[in-house]
């Protein structure tokens, strides 16, 4: 009986050892865990800052080429473009590069069509202005962006895209030939010039309760958060400016390190690897 207690007191103190060792594993296992979410939390939150920085970049140098492609356009008169560019986007609560990027766009159009540089800004700016209006009366899917390069090919002669403004423009009409004819007799105009001016002419008749929307309804929650997306991107594009030389730096190295690497060693090395 003696004997028995004594093998049931040493398995009960085994127990209780392995139990604690157990406990030990278990301890640790719990630790091993909180370092690896620990760590992981910081992976995440580094890649995200990474993304981030990656975004800024993007928007700065967006904005770059933006800047570089208008000045090019408007190349003879950049102050009073720039200038224009200003009204645009303060009228219409827009980022400057977006105001560039859209009187950019179309005069890049208008003058390859024969404009000089001063019309093609003029008329631009009218295609424009329209276009941020009729995007906020139409809640037009592609917004101003959008209806600016559909009624651009409107005055363009592609007049079907107007259609999705709620403009129909007839080139076939006697009062359509008669202000192309006047206004290349009167104004010294080719033929397309006349034409762009008359169709655009003739969408701003069709216009009128949209001409003045975005001003009227800019209180409104649809242009606030129109207004507060430009606002975004214009934060971005001042902190991405920042980034830019760090980025250039980054890019010059890969280079530097593509360009010295030698193609047939890659190609060794990879026939060692694929036994190919």
């Amino acid at each position: 009986m003696a004997g028995k207690n004594i093998n049931l007191n040493l398995r009960l103190k085994g127990a209780a050892k392995t139990k604690k060792g157990l406990g030990g594993v278990d301890s640790s296992l719990k630790s091993l865990g909180l370092q690896a979410a620990i760590a992981a939390g910081a992976f995440i939150a580094l890649k995200k800052s990474f993304n981030f920085a990656i975004e800024l970049k993007n928007f700065a140098r967006d904005a770059e080429e933006t800047t570089n492609k208008f000045k090019t356009v408007f190349s003879s008169m950049t102050t009073v473009a720039t200038r224009t560019a200003k009204t645009l986007a303060d009228s219409f609560g827009m980022a400057h590069t977006t105001a560039m990027e859209l009187l950019g766009d179309t005069g890049d159009i208008l003058v390859g069509f024969g404009f000089t540089e001063k019309s093609a800004l003029e008329l631009s700016k009218k295609v424009n202005e329209l276009s941020v209006d009729l995007a906020s009366f139409t809640n037009f899917a592609g917004g101003a962006a959008g209806a600016s390069k559909a009624l651009t090919k409107a005055i363009l002669g592609e007049t079907e895209s107007a259609k999705s403004l709620g403009i129909v423009l007839r080139q076939g009409t006697k009062e359509f030939k008669d202000s192309v004819k006047v206004l290349q007799e009167t104004e010294g105009m080719t033929f397309n010039q006349a034409m762009a001016t008359t169709l655009l002419n003739d969408a701003y008749k069709q216009s009128t309760k949209a001409i003045g929307d975005f001003s009227r309804t800019q209180d409104q929650l649809a242009n606030q958060e129109r207004i507060l997306a430009e606002r975004f991107k214009e934060l971005k594009e001042e902190l991405g400016k920042e980034l830019i030389p760090v980025f250039k730096e980054l890019t010059s190295t890969a280079m530097d390190f593509v360009e010295s690497i030698n193609l047939k060693t890659m190609q060794d090395f990879a026939r060692s690897v694929t036994g190919i």
